[in-house]
């Protein structure tokens, strides 16, 4: 996946969920299921991970994982509680 995509996709992830500022993502591929239709362009999982203050102090494991097209649109984000 290019570059510049990805830090446009860190640029939109970062301004949407600030704790997420300065993680770095990791980037791979998305498996297609054998049963499933081939897409017309690949998918790419970007996924971001960081920890937030819980109660008490607890630290508190918390992730963004986002489904990108190769072109760098956005198909879906999910993130953790």
């Amino acid at each position: 996946m290019d570059p510049d995509i990805i830090d446009e996709i860190c640029e939109r992830i970062y301004r949407k969920f600030p704790d997420f500022k300065g993680a770095k993502p990791k980037v791979r591929k998305q498996p297609v299921p054998k049963d499933a239709p081939k897409p017309k362009e690949p998918v790419y999982l970007v996924t971001f991970n960081t920890l937030a203050r819980g109660p008490g102090g607890k630290n508190i494991p918390r992730w963004v994982r986002v489904a990108v097209s190769k072109s760098g649109k956005i198909k879906k984000t999910t993130t953790s509680r």
